[in-house]
């Protein structure tokens, strides 16, 4: 089956297509604007940066409520702190403890712990110290970064995940 149509419907039907879809558009975008009450039942641990006058604060703490004004939120002194959607700066709830963010952590610190000693060590005892420490600033902080990876992942960290 064909229609024909002149060249004017044509215009208004691309037209009418195009404000439908931005309109569409416009519904999933406010659907999908983020909100402290979002995803956080009461218990959660999150930890909320707070624009203040000189930068930001980061206060961390349990949450007792969550509405889209805001959290209210029960810090580890026990104390009540509300929290206003529009202070927020970033909000992350803890979820839970990985090996992988234990891994990526211990094999950082791994590094340095063990690549700083062992490179000033050997650049100590080399004929050239600059090249000394470099070999042994590598070589330590391979061995350092395994270790910290293993122990890291053996032990976890808090794996936290951004809401907000």
């Amino acid at each position: 089956m064909t229609v024909r149509t002149s060249q004017g419907t044509r215009l208004a039907c691309g037209a009418l297509s195009a404000m439908l879809w931005l309109m569409g558009g416009a519904a999933v975008v406010n659907a999908q604007t983020p909100s402290p009450a979002g995803s956080l039942a009461p218990g959660s641990e999150v930890k909320a940066e707070i624009r203040v006058r000189e930068g930001t604060e980061t206060v961390r703490g349990l949450v007792v409520s969550a509405t889209p004004e805001g959290l209210g939120l029960r810090s580890f002194s026990n104390d009540t702190v509300w929290v206003e959607a529009s202070s927020l700066a970033r909000l992350e709830v803890k979820r839970g403890r990985t090996a992988g963010a234990g891994a990526s952590r211990g094999w950082k610190i791994g590094a340095v712990t063990l690549g700083l000693p062992l490179g000033l060590l050997v650049a100590g005892e080399a004929d050239s110290p600059g090249v000394g420490f470099l070999y042994g600033a590598v070589a330590g902080g391979l061995a350092g970064s395994l270790v910290g990876a293993l122990v890291g992942a053996a032990i976890g960290a808090d794996s936290w995940q951004r809401v907000w």
